[in-house]
This record gives structure tokens, C-alpha cells and sequence, in this order.
């Protein structure tokens, strides 16, 4: 497999452009790789990254008015002068000429895209972008799936398309790292809870403890150690100890 040159293919604020596709209220029942509140967050923070970063933004969704439901609000709040496609039941974005024509309108040829379901809704239209001469970013934490082994097959078909994967977090450190010093002044305020709100590490290892209602509401957060990370006992056996 061909390994693209990293220096060519890095993306800036300037040069790229961000596509999410179908994170409808009904469709993203379909997730159960993250829980409904943390898929939901991954989602709304890469949307909050476009906002912040002055992305050109395209929103698809397939039949908003049916079973699937409209685009999640918070989303469309954030983009009040973009037209949400919505697509007559077309699978992949990609067949849709509309959709096309607005990722030609924004005329970046690097695209952040997510789907919320990352076999289908990000695969099918990622992989015919590669096609059509785009370089393409395929946010995995904020795309979709039933379950773990469909999220890792599409990922691993994906790269073969040329299609590299990434997480919504990455997208502010490069998009950052594109811009001049003084531009970068005040983003910090803009930028989602979970990169804003970081701490220094202290040396101890946590882990989120959430409760979620069974409409994917946050009830409940709190932090309590992570005691999985322990030292090895100076009685171990086995070929671990010979190596010791």
C-alpha cells in the first residue's frame, strides 16, 4: 500500500472544507460503537470546530421529512445560512448532484468528512471523493456504527481508498497549526468543552463514568480513577518474568 506524503496532503483551515452527512435524529439510532451522548458530543464538537475555524460547510441529509428525521438541531443552529440537501432517498451522497455541486461551490479540494454511519453514509461518498480528485479526512469518532467490527472494516476499506482517518480532536490541532500566530489568538474560547477544559496531568489515570437516559440525555458525569494501569508484581511468571 502507497503512503501519501504527509507534508502534501496537510490540511489547513484555508484550504479544507467540512461535509457531515445524514447525523439524523432517527438514523443515528443505527450507533452503538459510542453511546448515544458521547457519539451526539463527537458530533456537535466537529461541527463547532467548522464554526470556529470558518469552514465552508455542506449538510446532507436523506429523507429529513420521513423515518429518518431532520439534521440534530444543534448542528443546523450553528449553520443558519447553509441549506441542509436533503437527498430523495439516495444512498450515497455522492449520487446526488446537488450535494456535489456545493463540496465544488466551497472550492477546497481537502475535505473533513463525517457520516453517521461510517460503512455507509461516510464510506460510500468519501471513497467516490478520492475518485473525483478530492483529498479526504474521515472523522471515525463521528461517524457511526452497529457495532465495533463494522467501524474497524470500513476504516481498513477506506484506507485502501485513500482515505485518511482521523478524530474530530485532530481536526483543531491542525486546522490551528495552519493558521498564523495572531489568528490563532481567542480560539480557545471557541473551541468545544473537551478541548478547552483540559488539565495538566497529574499522574493519575481517570475514566469518564457517565449515566445516560434512554434518550442519549447526559444525567449524570463523574471522574473516579482508573485502576487499570498497575505495576506488574515482582512475583509474575511465565515468559514475562524470564524477560525481566
Amino acid at each position: 500500500m502507497t503512503t501519501k506524503s504527509y507534508a502534501k496532503t496537510r490540511f489547513s483551515a484555508n484550504d479544507t472544507a467540512l461535509v457531515l452527512i445524514d447525523h439524523q435524529s432517527g438514523i443515528m439510532q443505527l450507533v452503538h460503537d459510542y453511546s448515544p451522548a458521547e457519539f451526539r458530543n463527537n458530533v456537535i464538537g466537529l461541527a463547532k470546530l467548522g464554526k470556529v475555524f470558518k469552514l465552508p460547510t455542506v449538510l446532507s441529509t436523506s429523507l429529513g421529512q420521513g423515518p429518518n428525521g431532520p439534521f440534530i438541531p444543534e448542528v443546523v443552529s450553528m449553520f443558519p445560512e447553509v441549506p441542509v440537501i436533503d437527498r430523495p432517498g439516495i444512498i450515497s451522497a455522492w449520487d446526488d448532484p446537488k450535494f456535489v455541486t456545493a463540496i465544488e461551490k466551497t472550492g477546497r479540494k481537502n475535505l473533513i468528512m463525517a457520516g453517521v454511519t461510517i460503512d455507509v453514509c461516510l464510506a460510500f461518498a468519501a471513497m467516490q471523493a478520492v475518485e473525483a480528485g478530492y483529498n479526504v479526512y474521515g472523522v471515525v469518532d463521528a461517524s457511526g456504527a452497529l457495532e465495533v467490527t463494522i467501524r474497524e472494516n470500513a476504516v481498513a476499506r477506506m484506507k485502501d481508498h485513500g482515505i485518511t482517518p482521523i478524530n474530530w480532536t485532530t481536526v483543531a490541532g491542525r486546522a490551528a497549526a495552519g493558521l498564523e500566530p495572531a489568528d490563532r489568538e481567542g480560539l480557545g474560547a471557541g473551541l468545544p468543552r473537551p478541548l478547552s477544559q483540559l488539565r495538566p496531568f497529574d499522574g493519575q489515570f481517570r475514566v469518564q463514568d457517565r449515566e445516560c437516559s434512554p434518550e442519549g440525555v447526559l444525567a449524570a458525569s463523574r471522574t473516579v480513577p482508573d485502576n487499570r494501569l498497575r505495576p506488574h508484581s515482582s512475583r509474575s511468571s511465565g515468559a514475562f518474568a524470564a524477560a525481566r
